[in-house]
C-alpha cells in the first residue's frame, strides 16, 4: 500500500441541476450539508458519513468543468473518486516516481458558515492522475486541511440510517485490464473475484465487474449505460438497519429493489447517473 494513501474519501456525483438533485436525495433520507461554493467556481452539497461521503457537484453555467466532473459518463453520474491523503504533496512525488505521470498540485478552498454569520474556509490540496491511469472516471488524491469544517456535528446522521461507503464498482468489459491499473494507484496486488476484481484502498475497495456480472449481482435494478467503456456504475453504502432504510426510501418517492443478499437498490434512474446499493 503507497504511504499517504487512507482509502476512500469522497465519490463525486455530477448533477445537472443542484436544486433539484438536493431535495431528491433528502427526500430519501440524506441529511445534506448546506450548499457550498468553491473558489473554483462549482458548487456542492455533501452527504457526510463517519470517514467519508458523497458530493454531489453541479457545473455553474460559464464555469469551466475541473476534472473531476468533466469525465466520462454524459449527463449525470459519478465522475470523479477522490482517495483520502494526509500529504499530497508526497503523495505526488510517489506516483511520479512509479510512472503514473501525476498532473500539478491544485489548493482551492469553499467557505463554511459555522454560526452566527462566522465564515471559515475549507481548504483543500488534491492532486490527479491522467484519465488513462483509472478507467472509470478521475481519480484523485484529497487531503483536508480543515476537516473539522466538512465532517461537522448533525451532519453525519441520515434518516436512512447510512454510516460510509462500503464498496465502489465499476462496470467494464475487461475487469483484469482496470484491476492492474487501479493497482498500481494503490501498489497493492489485484484479487480476483467472480466476474471480476477487487482492490484494496485500505478502507472501502474498488471492485471491476463485467457489466453481465454486475447485471447477475443486481437483478432488476437500473444501471448506468456504460457505452463500452469503464464506468463508476454503483456504490455500495453501510446501513445500520435495513428495515428503516427501506421504509425511509420508499417515504420518501423512491422504489428500491430488494436483492438476494437482504440489501436494497435504488437504481440510477432515481439517484442522478449512480445505482446506490444500501446493505
Amino acid at each position: 500500500m503507497r504511504k499517504n494513501l487512507l482509502g476512500l474519501d469522497h465519490a463525486v456525483l455530477r448533477v445537472d441541476d443542484l436544486d433539484r438533485a438536493a431535495p431528491d436525495f433528502a427526500k430519501i433520507g440524506f441529511t445534506l450539508a448546506p450548499r457550498g461554493r468553491h473558489s473554483l467556481g462549482t458548487e456542492n452539497h455533501c452527504l457526510m458519513f463517519g470517514f467519508d461521503y458523497l458530493e454531489l457537484l453541479w457545473v455553474p453555467p460559464g464555469v469551466a468543468a475541473p476534472f473531476y466532473a468533466d469525465f466520462p459518463v454524459a449527463g449525470e453520474g459519478m465522475t470523479g473518486l477522490a482517495l483520502k491523503s494526509d500529504d499530497a504533496a508526497s503523495l505526488r512525488t510517489a506516483w511520479d516516481g512509479g510512472g503514473l505521470h501525476p498532473e500539478p498540485l491544485l489548493e482551492f478552498s469553499r467557505p463554511v458558515e459555522v454560526g452566527d454569520g462566522i465564515r471559515h474556509d475549507a481548504k483543500f490540496r488534491v492532486v490527479a492522475l491522467p484519465a488513462e491511469r483509472t478507467p472509470g472516471g478521475r481519480a484523485f488524491a484529497c487531503q483536508h486541511f480543515t476537516p473539522e469544517l466538512v465532517w461537522r456535528p448533525g451532519l453525519r446522521r441520515h434518516a436512512n440510517q447510512v454510516t460510509g461507503i462500503n464498496k465502489v464498482v465499476i462496470a467494464t468489459d475487461d475487469p483484469a485490464a482496470v484491476g492492474l491499473l487501479w493497482g498500481r494507484v494503490f501498489d497493492v496486488p489485484r484479487h480476483p473475484i467472480p466476474g471480476g476484481i477487487a482492490i484494496n484502498t485500505g478502507a472501502a475497495p474498488i471492485v471491476a465487474l463485467t457489466p453481465a456480472a454486475l447485471s447477475k449481482q443486481l437483478p432488476g435494478v437500473d444501471l448506468p449505460r456504460a457505452s463500452g467503456q469503464a464506468v463508476f456504475a454503483a456504490v455500495y453504502l453501510s446501513t445500520g438497519d435495513l428495515a428503516l432504510a427501506a421504509a425511509t426510501l420508499r417515504a420518501g418517492g423512491a422504489h428500491p429493489v430488494s436483492l438476494p443478499d437482504g440489501s436494497l437498490a435504488v437504481g440510477a434512474n432515481e439517484a442522478h447517473g449512480i445505482t446506490l446499493i444500501f446493505k
